[in-house]
């Protein structure tokens, strides 16, 4: 084997490993929503699917992130962030 194909295939490997990491997180990000979060999220977010996508996937990476931009457009921001006293004001 070349010294190229063993690098493709250590990089490929390493690329399906992370795949197979990243959708076992998002579905533990998906479990999770659909348990905390008010009914009235998923109605409210019903035209916004690519939003909470977004969400699905970046979800554990808050606590290392204070905030996740979800959607920065003409007219529309939305930012998700951890729930801490005062953090609706200081996101506002």
């Amino acid at each position: 084997m070349s010294e190229i194909s063993g690098l493709k295939l250590k990089i490929n490997r390493y690329l399906r490993n992370n795949l197979e990491s990243r959708q076992q997180r998002e579905g533990n990000n998906l479990t999770w929503l659909e348990v905390n979060m008010n009914p009235y999220f998923f109605l409210t977010m019903a035209e916004h699917q690519e939003v909470v996508d977004l969400l699905i996937a970046g979800l554990d990476t808050l606590g290392l992130n204070t905030h996740l931009l979800l959607a920065d457009r003409e007219q529309m921001l939305v930012v998700a962030g951890l729930s801490q006293e005062g953090s609706i004001y200081k996101t506002l």
